[in-house]
This record gives structure tokens, C-alpha cells and sequence, in this order.
């Protein structure tokens, strides 16, 4: 034995003559050796004689030995043979000559060119790998190998994992199950190791990916993704930190490099690249301009604000249906086109062949990669915008921002979002934002099998944000297969304000609007005011601030209270622009919660629901019900909550709808399915307890409706639900005792005059209860409207009270 090494210089073990040692592991001792047989100089690697009889250890030998023979690749070490001699182990593999990458990383940052030639090879290996069902678990520098020749191997597949094949021979995709491994064991050497194999959970293909991520950004960067003092706070920073930005660490990295990196080191797998393949596919996009002088690059520092990018970014399609997966290599284009803000925008490739078509789809709210929180309202402004916009080009079905807020927090891979919306594509996307500028990027993936069909990055600023969005509408009709007409082209891309500071400050209006509180609400009207400032004209901005205005009078304050003003701005904003169908809608609204304006009401909401998505097709709904005709109110609140499906509201007015027409197991249905959505969702618990009420019930809604309660949900109409049912369960004391409460909670506040009159109707106090329903005419609370419908108030409808309650506000008897 030598320094430490168990073999001698010159012993045999088969054909095999060991000569001298070339470095020793955690998983064995490595040899130059001799092949007599074959005249050749090969490795051998020999499992330590101490752990001969770990039965573990000499399993993960055998499949590390397994697994590389399974596979014949270029850039994985070879393995000629393998056997046991002596009560020696060992394998034999193709003799290498050169460096390990931790050797060649020790001596600084490698070129960005070279480094990316490396990653494509490593990529490559990996694809042949996973193609075999061979997950390696353990990519760091020291196991990739660069040869003197220039060569690149994949070393060391000693923690890896073989997962079942598919039955197409595809490679798999799914999570394999450790065979030998317990559920929570860590695998992996901390810094290289993905964010699922940190928390010991079942790992993918994905995961070497990430673990590629890591080895790139040292490679270019010159330092560790997630290095920290400690072992703990490495995988902390794994969990939780975005590593720093390249630009700000090192100069000449392309902009696209840095967006290739960064998809590798999603902490989600699903947002990862989507295979190994399409990795290296993308990193040969970047490598195939030979005239990199061309380029401009990221350079550190105040100075890069101002740089003018030029970027070429790969389109790769994946988007074949079936079980086989098709790449085209692209012939990309030079240069770049120029936006209206005068910087290139990038250039994505073109394929050969037919587009994907898609007929639906789902813009998720973006990423916001550097948590600044001035950074929320932008991730989710982009997303409802290009919704919109899409929205009016062709026949494509675009789900609202109502549907796609909560995937924020679920962190859903494309599959299963298209699943729960039904859409066949789904866009994610990216913002990362430093002061004034910022980088958008954005994913469009099949949701039917979860493949990237294209991705892109838009570098600028704050000032370029109008351009921006335009390029990337624009880019994105093109991309689903679209052909906007020249009508459409105009809708795709129109503006309602010039002014980029002011639409800045629309967009944090609209992200308090959508948290539909009344804080929120009052916040965004400050912010629709204060963009109002920067351009008086801004037609979407009066409109917002008018929204807000009817949401706080129609659910919180009354509609006397807001309605008036609302009109007025409703209005106004008509003049600027006499198509905009929010503004339609919003007078429609107007008119039918607080004007009992009739006729008005349907010619304002029938020209928005011609042009609008689920809001004016709700309030249509409504409008229908308000005149008894409840199979048009079905139809018109059904097609709304098509277009939103994931929206607990829509939910909740379609078990509405179906109690009104006393089809209550449907109503029971969808009242469940809102509180599956949001279970802090209050008024889906009134129509859930109203269905049992009506089927007899009354134990079971009372139940319901208490536990409620006692989870915080006081909401008048919850409480009002409650005396409700304890009145028609005979529980006279109990319903006394609830009204009681309301009533000494109503003077002065809104909302409660319904809920007290269906208690005083449910105890046969007429006179109280058509007392209470005058009060609620006169507040305009907004379940008047529906006297004809609602079967609260069945026991009320012979009495002449309640047809003079009609005629007050002009509806057919």
C-alpha cells in the first residue's frame, strides 16, 4: 500500500494490472491500471475493503456500475467491466486524462462561451441519461470531468436512481420511487442539491437540472449559487434566497444566459426547464451566433441602465400531442427589432412546420424574483392585461385574473392548472426588477403535457413598460397561432394612456381593486386619483376609481352613498370612450342596483356582455332575475363562471341561481365548490344552508352555518341565514335572540335590512317584516331586487304588501 491507498502498485486483479492510485471517495479508490487482455490503459475503481460487507454500500456500487452500463454517451465516463477478485469489488472505466471542473473553477471564472459549451455537453449527458431513466442526484464539480483534449464527462453515478420506463420508451417525467432509500433521507452534496432533495422528498430529472443551474452560474460567475458559512444555512439559501444576480458579480454574460440560469434554479420543479433536452437546447441557441461581437452584454453597475440589448432567444416547440416529443431546430434570425421606445427588443427563432394551435388560456400572475414588494402590482397588472387584451383577438378563451390569482400561492405546474381551468395553455412568467429597470421574462407551456413551447425575456425600464407590454401581446398572439385582423391588431395593442407613470400608478390601483375590501378599495381609489394627476384623460383610471365607488356602495356602504358620484364618472368616461365596456357595465350596474332603472339596466349591461368577459355577464344574470326569467339568468351567470372558473364569487351566484329555481342539490353543489375555493368565502354559506332549509333541513343549515360563525364568518347575511333557519326549524327562541343581535347592530349600517326581514317573514311577523323590507327598498340593499325570486319570502307573496312592494320599484307583477 501508498500513501494511504489499500491496493499496491503492480498486484493483479483479474487481467487487470493496478498501477498508480489517482484519487479516493466516499464510494471507493481509483487506480490507473493495465488491461492486458486488450493492451489498453484503463481506470479501476475499487470498493474499500471495510465496507466490502456494507451491504448498502456494495448495492450502490453494483447500480452505480448498472446504471453506466446502461448507457453509451459521449460525455458519460464509460465503464468496461465489472467483477470481484480476491474479495476485491471493483469496476473498470475508460481512463481519462486531464482535470476535474472543481480543479478548473479553483482558478476563477471560466468564459461564458467555454462554460456554456460545457453545460451543453453535461446537458446532453444527462438527456441520454434520463432518456434511460437514470437520475443522477449528485452533479457538482467534482464529478464532471474536462479532458485534455477538450472533451467533457459526467463522472460518478453513485447516488443515482433508475426509475421505471414509460411505456413509449419516452423518458420518464414523473417523481421516481426510491427503491432503497427511506422517505426523508437526503441525498446530494449540500450547494449542488436541488430544493426537493434538501427536504428529502422524491426527485426527477428536474432536479439534476437545477443541480446544472448551480454548476453554470459558478462556472460563469466565479463563486456558489447558495455558498453560506454553513451546511444549514446553504440549504436555507436553497429553500428560500435567488442567488445574486450575475450582472451585478461578473461582466460579458449574455442577458439570455442569465434568464437560461436562473429557469434552471426555480425552487418549483415545474418551472424549470422542462427536460434536460430542451436545456441544452436552449444553450446551443445562445452559442449559435457566431458573430458574438454583435452582442451587447451585462456589464455591473450604474452603467448597464442604459445598455441596449441585443438578445436572440430559442423557440423551442414540444408541443406535440401523443406520446412521442418533437424538437425543431430553428434557423435563428440576426439582430433585433426595434420598439417604440427605441431599444431592440429580442428576436425570437422561428420553426419549421405548424404552430401549436391553442383555443384557451391562462396568464399566470408573474413571479416576483427580487421580493421588493413594489413589485406585486406589476407581476399581477401584467398578467390581467395581457388577458384582456388576448381576450379580444379570435376565439380564444382567456381565464381573468379572478382565476389565476390564487395559483400565486399554489405554485401549479402548467398540467394541472389547465386541468382545474380548462385551458390548453398556460403562461408563466417572471419579474425581476432593480430601481428602474427591469426584466419581464415569460413561458408559454402545453398544458395538456406540460412542454415549454416558447419562452422569451423583455430587458427595460419603468419609462418602456407600454412598449413592452405591446411587444410581448403581440408576440404572444403570434406564438398561440393566432392571425389578429387588422381590427383585432388595434384592440391587441391599444392604450388609453400615453403616459407610462401614469399607468405605473393604475396598476397598484388595480392590485388593491382586486383584494375587494373595503381598505383595498379605498386605497385604490388614491392611486386611480393619483394617476388621474399625471393624465386626466385616462379613461381605464376613471373607470377604476368609478368601479371601486359601486363595489363599496353595491357590498359595504349602500348605494346611495356611491352610486351618484359613480354615474357621473361613468359618464365621463363614455365621452373619452364610448366602447369601453367596464364603463357599460358599471352604468348597467347603476342602473339596476340603485336607479331600478329596467330598461336601462339591459341596454347597458346587452352592449358590455356583447364585448366584456363574466362581469357584465353576471350582472346580465341578475338583471334576468331581477324579472323572474330564471332560465336566461342561468345562462347568462353559467357562461360568466365558464370564463371564471376558479373564482369562488361565480361559484356562489350560480348556487344562488339554482336555489332561486329550487334546484337545490345543484346549489348545494356549487355553494361547496366556492367554499372548496376559498373556505372564508361567507355568503356561499348561506346559499349551502338556504338549499337545506328549503329540502327540510333546517338541523343541518343550522349546523353549517353555527360552525361558520365560530370560525369568524359574521357576516350579516351568515348571521341573518342563522335566525333563518332556527325561525323555520320552530326554534322561536333562538331566532328571537339572533334578530335581537341584528337589529341592535343595524341603526346607522348597511346590509342588515334583508337579513332581519327574512327572520321576521320565517316567524310570521308580516308587518315586521314588510317594515323591514321598506327600510331595505329605501337603503337600496342589493338583495332587494330579487323579491320576485327569492324563496325566503314565499309566505310573503299573497299579501297586497308585497305586490306594492313591486310596483314601488316598476317590476312586472
Amino acid at each position: 500500500m501508498k500513501n494511504g491507498f489499500m491496493l499496491a502498485s503492480g498486484i493483479q486483479l483479474g487481467p487487470y494490472q493496478i498501477g498508480a492510485p489517482l484519487g479516493a471517495g466516499g464510494m471507493g479508490e481509483v487506480y490507473r491500471a493495465k488491461d492486458s487482455r486488450l493492451d489498453r490503459e484503463v481506470a479501476v475503481k475499487v470498493l474499500p475493503a471495510e465496507l466490502a460487507h456494507d451491504h448498502e454500500r456494495l448495492a450502490r456500487f453494483e447500480r452505480e456500475a448498472k446504471a453506466v452500463a446502461a448507457l453509451s454517451h459521449p460525455n458519460i465516463l464509460a465503464i468496461h467491466d465489472y467483477g470481484t477478485e480476491q474479495g476485491q469489488t471493483f469496476a473498470v472505466m475508460e481512463l481519462l486524462e486531464g482535470q476535474t471542473l472543481r480543479m478548473r473553477v479553483a482558478h476563477g471564472a471560466i468564459p461564458w462561451r467555454r462554460a456554456v459549451e460545457i453545460a451543453v455537453a453535461i446537458a446532453d449527458g444527462l438527456a441520454a441519461a434520463h432518456a434511460k431513466g437514470i437520475i443522477h442526484r449528485d452533479l457538482k464539480p467534482e464529478n464532471i470531468f474536462l479532458t485534455a483534449d477538450g472533451r467533457v464527462k459526467v463522472l460518478d453515478f453513485g447516488l443515482a436512481r433508475i426509475m421505471p420506463s414509460s411505456p413509449s420508451g419516452e423518458a420518464p417525467t414523473g417523481a421516481y420511487h426510491p427503491d432503497q432509500t427511506e422517505a426523508g433521507t437526503i441525498l446530494g452534496t449540500v450547494g449542488y442539491m436541488s430544493p426537493e432533495q434538501v427536504r428529502g422528498q422524491e426527485a426527477d430529472g428536474r432536479s439534476d437540472i437545477f443541480s446544472l443551474g448551480c454548476l453554470l452560474y459558478e462556472m460563469v460567475g466565479g463563486l456558489r449559487a447558495f455558498a453560506r458559512q454553513s451546511s444549514v444555512e446553504t440549504m436555507a439559501a436553497i429553500l428560500h434566497d435567488e442567488p445574486p444576480e450575475l450582472m451585478d458579480s461578473c461582466k460579458n454574460v449574455p442577458l439570455e444566459l442569465n434568464r437560461v440560469i436562473q429557469h434552471c434554479l426555480e425552487k418549483t420543479p415545474s418551472a424549470r426547464f422542462h427536460s434536460a433536452h430542451d436545456l441544452a437546447f436552449a444553450l446551443r441557441a445562445i452559442l449559435s451566433d457566431s458573430n458574438v461581437s454583435g452582442w451587447q452584454t451585462l456589464t455591473p453597475g450604474p452603467a448597464r441602465q442604459s445598455q441596449t440589448f441585443w438578445i436572440v432567444a430559442a423557440c423551442v416547440l414540444l408541443g406535440v400531442s401523443g406520446t412521442t416529443a418533437l424538437v425543431i431546430v430553428p434557423q435563428l434570425h440576426r439582430g433585433a427589432a426595434t420598439s417604440k421606445a427605441g431599444t431592440p427588443t429580442p428576436v425570437a427563432s422561428a420553426s419549421e412546420g405548424a404552430a401549436p394551435v391553442f383555443n384557451s388560456l391562462a396568464i399566470l400572475p408573474l413571479t416576483n424574483v427580487t421580493g421588493d414588494p413594489q413589485g406585486e402590482p406589476l407581476c399581477e397588472g401584467l398578467a390581467e392585461y395581457l388577458s384582456g387584451r388576448l381576450s379580444q383577438v379570435g376565439n380564444l378563451k382567456v381565464r381573468p385574473i379572478t382565476s389565476t390569482m390564487h395559483y400565486r400561492e399554489k405554485k401549479a405546474d402548467a398540467k394541472t392548472v389547465g386541468r382545474e381551468l380548462n385551458v390548453n395553455a398556460v403562461v408563466t412568467g417572471r419579474l425581476r426588477q432593480n430601481g428602474e429597470t427591469l426584466v419581464i421574462s415569460l413561458n408559454l407551456v402545453d398544458a395538456r403535457d406540460d412542454s415549454l413551447v416558447w419562452t422569451k425575456s423583455y430587458p427595460g425600464n419603468r419609462q418602456q413598460i407600454l412598449d413592452l407590454q405591446d411587444d410581448i401581446a403581440r408576440d404572444l398572439a403570434s406564438k398561440l397561432g393566432l392571425h389578429p385582423t387588422s381590427d383585432e391588431q388595434q384592440r391587441l395593442t391599444k392604450r388609453h394612456t400615453e403616459n407610462p407613470s401614469a399607468y405605473m400608478l393604475f396598476t397598484e390601483g388595480k392590485f388593491h381593486f382586486n383584494k375587494f375590501t373595503p381598505d383595498g378599495l379605498q386605497t385604490a381609489i388614491e392611486f386611480f386619483e393619483r394617476a388621474l394627476k399625471e393624465d386626466p384623460n385616462y379613461a381605464t383610471a376613471l373607470s377604476g376609481k368609478a368601479r371601486c365607488k359601486v363595489l363599496l356602495g353595491t357590498l359595504y356602504l349602500g348605494p346611495r352613498v356611491t352610486h351618484p358620484e359613480a354615474r357621473e364618472i361613468f359618464l365621463k368616461v363614455l365621452q373619452i370612450d364610448p366602447t369601453l365596456a367596464d364603463a357599460h357595465a358599471g352604468l348597467g350596474t347603476i342602473h339596476l342596483f340603485h336607479d331600478w332603472d329596467w330598461p336601462a339596466a339591459e341596454r347597458e349591461l346587452k352592449l358590455a356582455s356583447a364585448n366584456s368577459g363574466w362581469l357584465a355577464l353576471n350582472i346580465y344574470g341578475f338583471w334576468h332575475a331581477t324579472h323572474g326569467q330564471l332560465p336566461e339568468a342561468l345562462e347568462a351567470i353559467k357562461r360568466g363562471q365558464e370564463l371564471d372558473p376558479a373564482a369562488a364569487p361565480r361559484r356562489h351566484e350560480l348556487a344562488m341561481c339554482y336555489n332561486w329555481m329550487g334546484r337545490y342539490n345543484e346549489a348545494i353543489d356549487e355553494a361547496n365548490k366556492a367554499l372548496e375555493l376559498d373556505p372564508k368565502f361567507p355568503l356561499a354559506y348561506t346559499q349551502l344552508s338556504l338549499a337545506h332549509v328549503q329540502q327540510g333541513k333546517p338541523d343541518q343549515a343550522i349546523a353549517e352555518l353555527q360552525t361558520a360563525i365560530d370560525a369568524g364568518q359574521r357576516h350579516p347575511g351568515v348571521v341573518g341565514m342563522l335566525g333563518y333557519a332556527y325561525a323555520v326549524a320552530g326554534q322561536r327562541a333562538d331566532a328571537q335572540k339572533t334578530l335581537a343581535q341584528l337589529e341592535g347592530l343595524s341603526p346607522g349600517r348597511f346590509g342588515f335590512a334583508m337579513p332581519i326581514a327574512r327572520i321576521h317573514a320565517a316567524l310570521g311577523d308580516k308587518d315586521s317584516a314588510f317594515n323591514w323590507l321598506n327600510k331595505a327598498c329605501l337603503e337600496r340593499d342589493s338583495g332587494v331586487i330579487w323579491l320576485k325570486v327569492d324563496p325566503t319570502l314565499d309566505n310573503l307573496r299573497s299579501d297586497p304588501g308585497f305586490s306594492q312592494l313591486l310596483k314601488n320599484m316598476r317590476l312586472p307583477l
